[in-house]
């Protein structure tokens, strides 16, 4: 471990890795599903607060829960609809290591160019998110700005997201 980076009892808890015991063990076939559910489903994004999030919304609330039990990680809850809309639920990832770890495993196997393209971006942004926090020593309720890459990978991303393309 490089000399300026923090021991991992001294990190908030947002930035410390997944413990092994809690990083789920995906399959070939698991990486698949849940890249091609990511790719036609999905959304990767990386929102004005900056935070990644990764979802599935659906009316189906048994494939939602069929989906969680194959990703391991995540929650599932209610979606907000409007009136006469048919309920929602979505899985949501929107911690920081899940997000990390998850993103790692499956971004290879998204056969979408674009959501891969996302998928990678994501990476980078957390990846790099890490690195300044480790280095920084800050704690959570005063972390360090986000650097100007970031801010620049979040307005690729919303491009990327955007309908139509």
């Amino acid at each position: 471990m490089p000399e300026q980076l923090q021991p991992l009892e001294k990190l908030p808890f947002w930035l410390k890795p997944l413990k092994e015991e809690d990083k789920p063990f995906y399959s070939e076939c698991d990486k698949r599903i849940i890249a091609y559910s990511i790719a036609w489903e999905g959304m990767i994004t990386i929102n004005t607060q900056l935070r990644v999030k990764i979802a599935i919304c659906n009316t189906d609330f048994k494939l939602l829960e069929d989906f969680h039990n194959i990703a391991k990680l995540g929650h599932i809850e209610p979606q907000a609809t409007r009136e006469g809309i048919k309920p929602q639920k979505i899985w949501l990832i929107d911690n920081f290591q899940e997000a990390y770890y998850f993103l790692t495993e499956i971004a290879e196997y998204i056969p979408c160019e674009r959501k891969r393209k996302i998928a990678y971006l994501a990476i980078e942004f957390l990846n790099d998110r890490i690195q300044e926090q480790t280095q920084a020593g800050k704690e959570r309720r005063n972390p360090k700005p986000h650097s100007e890459r970031n801010r620049e990978i979040q307005r690729e991303v919303q491009n990327l997201n955007k309908r139509g393309l």
